[in-house]
């Protein structure tokens, strides 16, 4: 008896002694499984910017086949995907975040004119534990804003057409753009001087590639000068008068530049 007691004793022992080392195991496990968005989940967004928007996670234990999906609130604004996932985005280093890791997913962000003052987009991540699978919810707010500054420099700030040459391509005056704001759009050129002028869209000119001028961008827009008006020596200033739209389809601005053409003699 006194035997069958003592082992009773050193099992009741033994379990006592091993349980504070279970409970300490559970407490190192993480209590949250959940990638942690590290990034903002508000911005202010210039109207009609097309643009990546990278969003930083981490995770507090690993976690594995990440996927990254997102719809706006607002029909003018679209979500978009790197072409090689297509339907969502992915971790860059690959679908599986380590514990503690710091990746970023990319997002396409496609505005219109048409987009509210204030929009959400609805991001949600799912992922796997072990092999269940989870997913979370995060919204990101979008604040539109209006661009301010400089957008568009004209290079051009002379030319020189051949007075009386009718050979075909002179008398046309290249003027060069080089964009600066996010996106000019519903450009139009408009060449001003006592010349007669002829603009290839009948009452303007625009950009030779479309009707637009993107950040970064650099194209040129024409107009004709008929060389058989001009005199040899003869320097003219012709008022450039380039009109766009930033924001919404009523908010048109235009700017004012000078150019000198300048008349020379053949050969």
């Amino acid at each position: 008896m006194r035997s069958r007691l003592a082992f009773v004793l050193i099992a009741a022992i033994t379990f006592f002694a091993a349980a504070p080392v279970s409970a300490q195991e559970s407490a190192d496990a993480p209590a949250n499984t959940s990638p942690i968005l590290l990034s903002e989940t508000e911005y202010d967004w210039l109207i009609r910017t097309d643009a990546w928007l990278n969003l930083s996670w981490t995770a507090p234990a690993e976690v594995t086949n990440v996927r990254v999906t997102a719809t706006s609130n607002d029909r003018a604004v679209k979500v978009e995907y790197p072409t090689n996932t297509a339907d969502h985005s992915g971790p860059s280093q690959g679908g599986t975040l380590s514990e503690n890791e710091i990746d970023h997913t990319a997002l396409f962000i496609r505005t219109t004119w048409r987009a509210a003052d204030v929009y959400t987009v609805d991001v949600t991540i799912s992922y796997e534990v072990n092999g269940e699978a989870k997913s979370d919810q995060h919204v990101l707010t979008f604040n539109e804003t209006m661009w301010e500054g400089d957008t568009f420099a004209l290079v051009t700030e002379t030319a020189t057409v051949v007075a009386g040459d009718d050979t075909p391509g002179n008398g046309w005056i290249e003027l060069d753009y080089i964009g600066i704001a996010p996106q000019l759009w519903d450009v139009r050129i408009v060449a001003d001087s006592e010349l007669g002028l002829i603009h290839p869209r009948g009452s303007y000119t625009s950009m030779h590639n479309e009707k637009s001028l993107r950040v970064g961008e650099r194209d040129v827009a024409r107009f004709y000068i008929n060389p058989a008006q001009l005199t040899a020596g003869e320097d003219h200033t012709i008022v450039i008068e380039t009109s766009y739209k930033t924001g919404d389809q009523d908010n048109t601005e235009t700017e004012r530049h000078e150019i000198v053409v300048s008349a020379v003699a053949a050969g």
